[in-house]
């Protein structure tokens, strides 16, 4: 991906074409594509306790869908690479947030170096039965990791504001209503 990103910037260099980058932290909040943070909410939502029978302490990046799309649009108008995160989180705190909007289900907490043995456990076996793991080893070490991207260039040139958890969580919850057409989502 480094790579890539260095052969477009020097492409754009070469050939004097205006060139705007979004680097996103981990998005949320549109179709669920994988197993990844949308996933993990639902499945809290439907109480899906065996899909998340628990988590581990962890910061990491998040924005939710319709927060980078007001990125991107921003963008338009400038230039050079852009970095968007709405806020560092775990996944716990989307757990207790979740649960005042919508009444779901809050996992309980366990060490990071079970998450890691039960995830190397998981992707062995999902090799043999080809299903999809709970969770994954790289998606483990993107919490872990701890990097905190900063979004100060896009808020303060072209006025971009993240949202809040609260505000992202209850957008969700607004989109899902109103993909189903109940009045409101998962309670």
């Amino acid at each position: 991906m480094i790579r890539a990103y260095r052969l477009v910037m020097d492409f754009a260099a070469c050939h004097d074409i205006r060139l705007v980058t979004i680097h996103s932290a981990a998005v949320y909040g549109g179709l669920t594509t994988g197993q990844g943070f949308t996933d993990y909410i639902e499945n809290l939502l439907h109480k899906r306790f065996w899909r998340v029978p628990f988590v581990f302490d962890g910061r990491f990046p998040l924005v939710h869908v319709d927060s980078l799309a007001q990125a991107i649009i921003a963008s338009l108008s400038g230039e050079g690479p852009y970095i968007v995160s709405e806020q560092m989180t775990t996944l716990k705190a989307i757990a207790l947030v979740l649960r005042e909007h919508a009444g779901s289900y809050v996992p309980l907490s366990a060490p990071v170096k079970l998450a890691r043995v039960g995830a190397t456990v998981l992707e062995w076996v999902a090799s043999f039965t080809r299903t999809t793991p709970i969770m994954a080893r790289v998606q483990i070490d993107f919490i872990t990791q701890g990097i905190e991207p900063r979004s100060e260039r896009i808020t303060h040139e072209l006025g971009w504001r993240p949202k809040t958890l609260d505000e992202s969580l209850a957008t969700y919850l607004e989109n899902q209503a109103a993909a189903t057409g109940a009045g409101s989502a998962h309670v």
